[in-house]
């Protein structure tokens, strides 16, 4: 499944959520143009970014190193999530994670499928990744 399908997914199903659980239909402040990445330079993928114990939803820039939010849903204890995209677009990733990933994906022939990897960020910290490719 390409990349774009699975961020509009995921995208449909975080505004089903926030929708869902009350969330602000607001337009959010103007921010560059996802397409201004290439899509193939973007991946998605779900972990608990804010250590609330909840996964987040992000797609990610690899063109940077660290890699860079460019859109994240925080989740939330009751299942839903909030659009963070506003606070967190164009934040550093934790280094630790952000190589993790890299070279997970410099590695990977997988297209089309869900990945779990296991990795420690740079205070030495366990979690999940949840990789969609």
């Amino acid at each position: 499944m390409k990349i774009e399908t699975l961020r509009l997914a995921a995208l449909a199903l975080g505004a089903a959520m926030l929708a869902a659980c009350g969330g602000s239909s607001g337009a959010a402040p103007a921010q560059p143009a996802l397409d201004s990445v290439p899509q193939e330079a973007q991946v998605v993928v779900r972990y608990d970014l804010n250590g609330d114990s909840n996964p987040d939803l992000l797609t990610l820039d690899t063109t940077q190193t660290p890699f860079r939010i460019m859109e994240a849903l925080d989740g939330t204890a009751d299942g839903g999530a909030v659009d963070s995209t506003a606070v967190r677009r164009g934040q550093a990733i934790d280094p630790a994670v952000s190589d993790a990933l890299a070279t997970y994906l410099t590695q990977s022939t997988a297209a089309g499928t869900e990945t779990r990897l296991d990795v420690v960020d740079q205070n030495g910290n366990p979690f999940t990744v949840t990789i969609f490719e």
